[in-house]
């Protein structure tokens, strides 16, 4: 035992020598383990960001709409909104813009007041609202131009509005006329 605590005594430079320089690649090994893990959490976290960000992504797609009434040309005008997010929105109205021989007069508003739920498509008949729109430019019976409609709807807390616009048609009060018996809608 004498022995072995001289040898230590002979060689404690040497010792502590090689203790320092275990110290310093195990300090090496444990700062590179600390830098791929904060790599892989900071991928883990822009992945997770991602998720979210598309969880809460609001998509909507607004379009003037028509369903066949008695003949093969005559349709009932209508707007639809589709909700293609995860989440339901509160679709609060329309405001239709016509245009009449190049003409473009205000705006009139429609209180829709619906929740349209995730992955479903909500229509509102607007097709008064399409005459109105019309006799805020000039007074006729039918009217053959476009309407510009614009849906506002909350989502996720904000205010947000999608525009469309339709193919030019005739527009009366009680619907749409389309020139060609061919289905612009679908």
């Amino acid at each position: 035992m004498l022995h072995s605590i001289g040898w230590l005594d002979q060689h404690a430079g040497a010792i502590q020598a090689i203790s320092a320089l275990l110290i310093v690649i195990l300090t090496a090994l444990l700062v590179c383990a600390t830098i791929k893990y904060v790599r892989s959490t900071s991928k883990a976290l822009e992945i997770s960001r991602a998720q979210f960000a598309e969880m809460v992504r609001v998509e909507v797609f607004v379009r003037v709409g028509a369903a066949q009434k008695t003949s093969a040309t005559e349709f009932e005008g209508k707007v639809e909104m589709a909700n293609l997010s995860g989440r339901g929105i509160w679709w609060e109205k329309i405001s239709v813009g016509a245009t009449f021989r190049g003409q473009s007069g205000p705006p009139v508003e429609k209180v829709v007041n619906k929740i349209v739920p995730p992955y479903v498509m909500e229509s509102v008949s607007a097709e008064e609202t399409f005459f109105q729109a019309f006799q805020k430019i000039e007074q006729h019976a039918k009217y053959n131009g476009h309407v510009s409609v614009t849906a506002s709807y909350k989502a996720n807390g904000r205010w947000l509005t999608e525009k469309c616009e339709s193919p030019e048609m005739f527009f009366s009060p009680n619907c749409v006329f389309i020139e060609d018996s061919a289905d612009p809608f679908s």
